[in-house]
């Protein structure tokens, strides 16, 4: 005991402290304990609700994640089936426009030959008409200035024979 005497320990001041912290302990449990345990106890409560919350969600999410998911192939094979569907539409609405084309065509050319072989018969006649009246304009002043009165008597009775007799 001297020992601790002379380090400055009073024995009796150690067992005030030791009653003072004891006093302490039992006060503050009384008065705090319950207080501490139960916001800690309603703390973790909390934390609990709220991951059991947060895991119920996330399962609710995976569920309508995958029932989007399912949706979603389920809408790119009907948008596959329908643009399929539309595919063979155009390609047989392309095969009709194009007979229709091809008909029209043919109609469109047959129609321009026929107005062309027209016109051409036209230009002929008319190139017929217009040279015969040349060629006759080119007779008359050659049988009446150039060719002696004998020989067109000669040339006309001899046409007359050829003709005639045929």
């Amino acid at each position: 005991m001297q020992g601790l005497q002379s380090l400055g320990i009073d024995l009796a001041s150690l067992l005030i402290y030791a009653v003072n912290f004891g006093l302490l302990v039992v006060i503050t449990y009384f008065l705090f304990y319950k207080k501490i345990v139960g916001a800690m106890d309603e703390r973790r409560d909390n934390i609990t609700s709220r991951l059991e919350q947060a895991e119920k969600i996330k399962l609710e999410f995976q569920k309508k994640l995958s029932e989007m998911e399912a949706s979603k192939k389920a809408k790119e094979v009907e948008l596959t089936a329908e643009l399929d569907k539309m595919k063979s539409f155009i390609a047989g609405k392309k095969k009709e426009l194009v007979a229709d084309m091809e008909k029209e065509r043919a109609v469109m050319l047959e129609k321009t030959s026929k107005e062309i072989e027209e016109r051409k018969d036209q230009l002929v006649s008319e190139v017929e008409k217009e040279l015969l009246n040349v060629v006759q304009k080119i007779v008359l002043e050659v049988v009446e200035n150039r060719v002696p009165q004998e020989a067109i008597k000669s040339s006309v009775n001899d046409a007359w024979k050829n003709y005639s007799m045929k």
